[in-house]
């Protein structure tokens, strides 16, 4: 069981790109998709240094590991499909 107390939030630094592809890849696993839909999502779910510089990007660490990470990113278009 995580301690919570222990769970720390920090800036994600570019050299965590390949732990937060992994943990976006594995998380999107976690609902059993076919495996052909991550070679279509690959772009998406690739966390890469830039993408790090570009958006706001944290990383939560458990004892000095990192099991997990959020981030906000801008987007200008109209998603919400009301014209």
């Amino acid at each position: 069981m995580i301690e919570q107390n222990k769970i720390q939030i920090s800036k994600a630094q570019n050299s965590d790109d390949d732990v937060l592809t992994e943990i976006s890849f594995a998380a999107k696993k976690h609902w059993n998709y076919p495996d052909h839909y991550y070679d279509l999502w690959k772009d998406e779910l690739t966390i890469t240094k830039d993408y790090i510089q570009q958006n706001i990007v944290f990383k939560a660490l458990y004892l000095g590991v990192v099991i997990g990470f959020y981030s906000i990113t801008e987007n200008d278009e109209d998603l919400s499909g009301i014209n």
